[in-house]
């Protein structure tokens, strides 16, 4: 095999540049150093079986570390999040908005929540499943992202009044729509 360094490194530079399946541009400096491990770990296996003398990806140069690094996790002050919730209450979507911001949870779990997930007299909801897509398809998986995921979480006060003036008010729509 006449695999060098070089060529992992030609590898690397043209997967930043224009690496992206769509064709509109490269690949993140993050993901080419995760291709990077994945081939040094798979030439890595083929010295031992004598399929190599050396591995090349060792003297390869993939993006730095730091290049590479997630970017630095940001967050809401106790008054922006304040201000935002207030400014999206009267929103539709209000009350998901409420719970992930109170809860935590996943995007896809809020999405995929239920009534029968939801105790509005005990402050308790289930995470029983989660909406996600597939393929451009919205689909309903019975079990969360991971078995941690599925999880009884506390519902504070206000957000439980959030969500009873919701329920109410969904009710009242489907009343004014009449059946079917």
């Amino acid at each position: 095999m006449n695999l060098s360094a070089a060529d992992l490194d030609a590898l690397y530079s043209r997967l930043l540049a224009t690496g992206r399946r769509d064709g509109r541009g490269g690949l993140s400096p993050r993901t080419v150093r995760y291709v990077h491990t994945i081939v040094s770990k798979a030439l890595s296996d083929a010295v031992p079986k004598r399929l190599l003398v050396r591995n090349p990806a060792l003297d390869a140069d993939p993006p730095s570390a730091k290049s590479a690094a997630p970017p630095e996790m940001t967050w809401w002050e106790p008054d922006e999040l304040r201000a935002f919730l207030t400014s999206v209450a009267s929103d539709e979507l209000g009350a998901l908005w409420r719970l992930a911001a109170m809860t935590g949870m996943r995007r896809g779990e809020g999405c995929g929540l239920r009534w029968s997930d939801v105790d509005l007299e005990t402050g308790r909801l289930a995470v029983r499943q989660q909406l996600t897509t597939v393929r451009h398809e919205l689909v309903f998986r019975e079990r969360p992202k991971s078995d941690h995921g599925r999880r009884t979480i506390g519902l504070d006060a206000e957000t439980l009044a959030v969500l009873r003036d919701h329920r109410r008010a969904q009710l009242e729509r489907r009343l004014a729509v009449g059946e079917g």
